[in-house]
């Protein structure tokens, strides 16, 4: 039953009172202020990804890219490679 002995009464008042809460208040508010720069920071690059997508979908879209395929930049490559090497044999 050791666990129910209250702890030894050597605590000091840096663990109670309002000085405590004003450190805790401080350092939530600094946290705080952290987080929002982080989110700032996240939300700018969520949007420079954005656009480097949408610059890549727009710029492949005729060859093929990850969402269409890549059946034309295929198919497109099989006929150049059949038109030049057809008409040597004869």
């Amino acid at each position: 039953m050791s666990e129910n002995i209250p702890p030894p009464s050597t605590t000091t008042d840096t663990t109670r009172g309002i000085p405590y809460y004003e450190k805790l208040k401080r350092d939530l508010r600094e946290t705080l202020q952290k987080k929002r720069a982080l989110d700032k920071n996240m939300a700018a690059l969520e949007d420079q990804i954005y656009r480097f997508e949408a610059s890549y979908l727009e710029e492949t879209s005729s060859a093929g890219n990850i969402i269409k395929g890549f059946d034309n930049y295929i198919k497109g490559s099989a006929l150049l490679g059949s038109g030049s090497t057809g008409g040597g044999g004869g």
